[in-house]
């Protein structure tokens, strides 16, 4: 075998300076090779998030959609529990001959003639007596006073009272007023 001699004839200050220059030159092969690899990972892991992210986007704006249906729906059961309790009512007032007429007075005649928007007629009708409770609006406190002092005066009511008075807002310039009247039949004719 035949063994080579290497003779440099340069320097062994260059020598070195040459090995640390292929350190560093391996060094920085090796961390761009990482960095490239971690920006890969990096890319990938983006795109393979970015379907889960969306889904879930797709879903918060699926139950927002769902909850704002739920809430225009809950007036449908609010329909029903009225329904219910005026069939309770009209269950025990079945086989009673009952005058009606002063309920159609209250909300026919005398509402129209004082502009009263009536959005809710309840009588409740018990063993010490009936009584009718009002919901509506009008434009003007006076409107609503008139149409209390008129109804008073009704044969057969016992007593008006205005319980729940509020000023409702308005888009126009006009001023509405939301009421609430239990009003006492007196005159029930029940054979």
């Amino acid at each position: 075998m035949i063994d080579y001699i290497k003779i440099s004839l340069l320097p062994s200050e260059l020598k070195k300076q040459s090995s640390i220059m292929r350190r560093w030159t391996f060094f920085a092969l090796i961390i761009s090779v990482v960095a490239v690899v971690l920006f890969l990972v990096s890319f990938m892991f983006n795109i393979y998030l970015q379907g889960p992210i969306a889904e879930l986007q797709s879903l918060k704006d699926q139950n927002s959609l769902m909850t704002e249906s739920i809430s225009r729906l809950s007036y449908i059961q609010e329909m029903f529990d009225t329904i219910e309790v005026n069939s309770g009512i009209i269950n025990t007032l079945k086989g009673k001959n009952v005058d009606w007429t002063y309920v159609f007075d209250l909300s026919s005649n005398n509402i129209t003639l004082h502009n009263i928007s009536v959005k809710q007629i309840k009588i409740d009708a018990k063993a010490e007596g009936v009584n009718c409770t009002i919901v509506g609006e009008c434009n003007s406190i006076n409107e609503m006073t008139a149409w209390a002092n008129s109804t008073r005066e009704l044969d057969g009511i016992g007593s008006v009272e205005l319980v729940d008075i509020n000023k409702l807002q308005t888009s126009n310039e006009k001023s509405a007023f939301y009421f609430v009247a239990q009003i006492q039949i007196t005159k029930w004719n029940v054979e």
